[in-house]
């Protein structure tokens, strides 16, 4: 399960921050002028850069009629905050006229191919467009309704110029905290220029909205593989009882030439012990397959897509405490019982 978890964790590095550059979304009250509120951002000393993107709720109508909601994302054609993770097709060119990169989700869905021209309605005061797919990419962000067109094509149908309502940054430090404080200092910095901000968004809030369902899952699944560790622990002490019981007159001998307490204990803890390192063993060599397809069965699950697999070694040292807990506390009891068996009762056993 630590493994899924892992690979859960790599898979979002690589998805997200391997796919986008940016450490904060700044969306304004009102429309800007690209060329006076990105210069004034990037002049804050910890800015490395700023770009103007679109974001918009729209309807998409598909080849079929169906009409869905999507996040029409629009950005500059040499963006460096953006990498897509294509699975078919292509990227947006500047030469584009009404080209759209889809999520994979709707591609696999609703049966898009490559070449399908679909209409987006931008809202009332907007004409319909069209447009055709030229690329299918994964993303994981925005429950994977997003879709992708070029910035000045978008521009076109808008009939806009030098303007826009959103703002990605990039720090020049890109921990948390780092991300939180900066954005305060550009809010501020903006307010101060009479430009209202509307929200801001980093990028650790964005993990935060993808993972927030996958840990329930890895939370419940860590909860089975102890309830079965403990279920194990409960057949090991049966089993171990049952040994006392068997091997009566077997103590009883040992008792009788000199064995304490402490002896018959230690036997019978070093017997669970045995029992306990050999399934732990088995359980190291199983774990590498058993892990990538779990890792595999959770990713096609969560996401339409294998996890990007990371053995979690760790799991490895909590797997070996957790047995060696189990195996003692499945042995304290049959070993007592066995201590305090007398000689007289051993060797009357039958």
């Amino acid at each position: 399960m630590l493994s899924v978890d892992t690979s859960f964790g790599n898979t979002i590095d690589n998805l997200i921050e391997g796919q986008y550059g940016m450490d904060a979304l700044i969306a304004f009250k009102r429309e800007q002028r690209v060329s006076w509120v990105v210069p004034l951002v990037e002049a804050h000393p910890e800015v490395a850069h700023a770009e103007a993107w679109y974001f918009n709720q729209a309807t998409m109508e598909l080849p079929s009629g169906q009409q869905v909601q999507v996040l029409v994302q629009a950005g500059p054609d040499n963006t460096e905050f953006y990498t897509p993770r294509l699975q078919a097709g292509r990227w947006l060119s500047p030469d584009d006229e009404n080209a759209i990169v889809v999520n994979r989700k709707w591609a696999e869905q609703e049966g898009l191919r490559l070449g399908d021209v679909v209409r987006l309605d931008l809202g009332g005061q907007y004409p319909e467009t069209e447009w055709v797919v030229v690329g299918v990419n994964q993303d994981l962000t925005q429950k994977q309704t997003g879709v992708f067109v070029s910035f000045d094509a978008l521009d076109r149908v808008l009939k806009r110029t030098d303007k826009t309502i959103t703002l990605q940054v990039q720090y020049k430090t890109h921990d948390a905290a780092a991300q939180k404080r900066i954005t305060r200092e550009l809010t501020a910095l903006l307010k101060t220029k009479s430009i209202d901000v509307f929200s801001t968004q980093i990028l650790g809030d964005i993990k935060s909205q993808v993972t927030s369902l996958y840990h329930i899952l890895v939370v419940f699944l860590l909860v089975m593989a102890l309830l079965t560790a403990v279920v194990g622990g409960i057949g090991l002490m049966g089993m171990m009882s049952i040994n006392v019981l068997e091997r009566s007159k077997e103590i009883g001998v040992m008792r009788a030439i000199g064995a304490g307490h402490r002896d018959i204990v230690q036997i019978f803890w070093g017997e669970s012990m045995v029992i306990a390192l050999v399934s732990f063993a088995l359980a190291l060599v199983a774990s590498v397959p058993l892990s990538r397809g779990m890792a595999r069965a959770v990713g096609l699950a969560f996401i339409q897509a294998p996890l990007d697999f990371a053995y979690a070694y760790n799991g490895i040292v909590y797997w070996f405490l957790i047995v060696i807990v189990v195996g003692t506390l499945a042995s304290i009891a049959p070993a007592l019982n066995a201590a305090n068996l007398s000689v007289r009762q051993s060797l009357s056993y039958e």
